[in-house]
């Protein structure tokens, strides 16, 4: 996990993974999508992804997703 800052000055955590399986990009964003609209106060949000594939073909090599930064100790720690 990477600690960023979006061009509004806002801080970030990109988590990027290497996908093990071969994925489409069709079927990725049908997983993905719906995570994004998750919005409660016990869950760190999507705030947006971006998604790598091989030039040749529609399949998906990395993917990165932007959550937002939760500072001052663990997650845990911040819910309890």
């Amino acid at each position: 996990i990477y600690r960023g800052r979006l061009g509004n000055g806002s801080l970030v955590a990109v988590r990027s993974f290497r996908l093990k399986e071969k994925h489409t990009l069709e079927s990725l964003m049908q997983y993905i999508e719906p995570l994004t609209k998750l919005r409660h106060r016990h869950l760190v949000s999507i705030l947006g992804h971006c998604i790598v594939c091989y030039m040749d073909s529609q399949n998906v090599e990395m993917v990165y997703l932007i959550f937002e930064f939760i500072s001052n100790g663990s997650l845990s720690s911040l819910i309890y």
